[in-house]
């Protein structure tokens, strides 16, 4: 017969199997861009960011907006959202990347001006480039790379590691060079530059080094 009036309860095994996984526990963010159309992504929430981070633009006000389960930038000079880690020391990783004319993964930021370094796709110029931006911008080294705006490329990586910094595509190094600037700020961010709404990325990954 069955029991009234008792709580049964469920055990959990001492290796708790009976718990649910974080399935972002090795990430201190991520972010897949998942919401409605148009959204501003300052006004979207991640799939994991620390506690209290969100979006914020930096450059420029709305460019940078959700289209599609993707973020896409649409705007002029200098379009840039930045957000907290927590960490200075990362390897960041687009699952997938449009560049359209010039865009940058960011890392050290401050979220308040054009302060950071940046890994960057130029397809005018059919380079990758590091550089950083103090209120002026500063080229540290660059590699010919040839791809079309419209190009999907996957798996574009911007490490910052102490002073070493490097542009990784699908795990193979592209350039590399070394930097002293802004070795202790934590914000990451995503960079467009004129772009016209084809620039557009997804899966957002952000692991310690």
């Amino acid at each position: 017969m069955p029991m009234r009036g008792h709580l049964m309860l469920i055990p959990t095994d001492p290796i708790g199997r009976n718990a649910v996984a974080d399935p972002y526990a090795a990430y201190l963010l991520y972010d897949l861009f998942t919401g409605i159309d148009a959204t501003h992504v300052h006004d979207h929430t991640p799939n994991k960011a620390p506690v209290g981070s969100v979006w914020a633009d930096v450059d420029g006000a709305n460019a940078w907006t959700i289209n599609s389960n993707k973020a896409t930038c649409s705007g002029g000079p200098d379009q840039s959202i930045e957000i907290d880690t927590g960490a200075a020391n990362l390897s960041i990783v687009l699952a997938s990347v449009v560049p359209g004319n010039y865009f940058a993964i960011l890392a050290r930021g401050d979220a308040t001006s054009l302060d950071y370094v940046m890994g960057q796709i130029q397809t005018a110029e059919n380079l990758l480039q590091i550089a950083y931006h103090d209120g002026s911008y500063h080229a540290l080294a660059n590699v010919a790379y040839v791809v079309d705006p419209t190009d999907t490329i996957s798996n574009f990586e911007f490490r910052v590691n102490g002073t070493a910094l490097e542009i990784r595509i699908d795990g193979v190094s592209k350039v590399s060079t070394i930097s002293s600037y802004n070795l202790t700020n934590t914000q990451v961010g995503l960079y467009g530059y004129n772009e016209s709404g084809v620039c557009t990325v997804d899966g957002l990954s952000v692991t310690a080094l």
